[in-house]
């Protein structure tokens, strides 16, 4: 199972709350009946991209890969400026075995999520951005360690823990990836003694 996010429901409309239902069911674990609510959703709004994006999810989740691709690919064809849709649909794709694919579209979120986040204690935060910005470049490593370029996916987890020390795959796959990397002992402790330093006990 790959490392999705969910995009939440960004209005008070009827079709929201079917989204906000069916996220809720797929949270849990009911996929029926999250599938269910996302369909009723679309019937209301038939190109909303937030229900086709987390239905595809759930396709995905469901192993209906084919599926789950298709609908990633109408959801971003409406919405080219999300980097959250862009990285789960490179994670679909390298669930998928279509490397070159994921490689593409997890190079399209990267370019859109340039800029580093605010804090979380600064009022102007905004956790959608800080989202994109993570999941671009959780998606990016991933998809760039399998593709055979670990020196292009260990900055992309340098850059997560910047923004979350303690997240839970950056710090140990930044660790594993500089194990794949021609690089000498005192390279490869680096990240091993950050995630020491950053997840020991106190």
């Amino acid at each position: 199972m790959q490392p999705y996010s969910l995009l939440p429901a960004q209005g008070s409309e009827q079709h929201d709350e079917w989204i906000r239902l069916g996220t809720e069911a797929q949270l849990s674990g009911n996929f029926p009946k999250a599938d269910s609510f996302y369909r009723s959703a679309l019937r209301i709004s038939p190109n909303n991209t937030i229900a086709i994006h987390n239905l595809a999810i759930l396709q995905a989740c469901t192993n209906n890969l084919n599926d789950a691709l298709l609908s990633m690919e109408k959801a971003v064809l409406f919405e080219k400026k999300e980097p959250v849709m862009y990285a789960n649909q490179a994670l679909i794709c390298l669930e998928a075995d279509r490397i070159d694919e994921a490689v593409f579209a997890a190079c399209n979120g990267m370019a859109l999520a340039t800029s580093l986040p605010v804090p979380s204690s600064d009022p102007n935060h905004d956790q959608l951005k800080t989202a994109g910005y993570i999941n671009a470049r959780l998606a990016y490593a991933m998809v760039s360690a399998s593709a055979g370029h670990p020196e292009n996916a260990y900055p992309a987890y340098m850059e997560m823990l910047a923004v979350d020390p303690k997240h839970a795959a950056a710090g140990p796959n930044s660790c594993f990836v500089t194990s794949l990397m021609p690089i000498g002992p005192k390279e490869l402790i680096e990240p091993r003694k950050l995630w020491y330093m950053t997840n020991r006990v106190q």
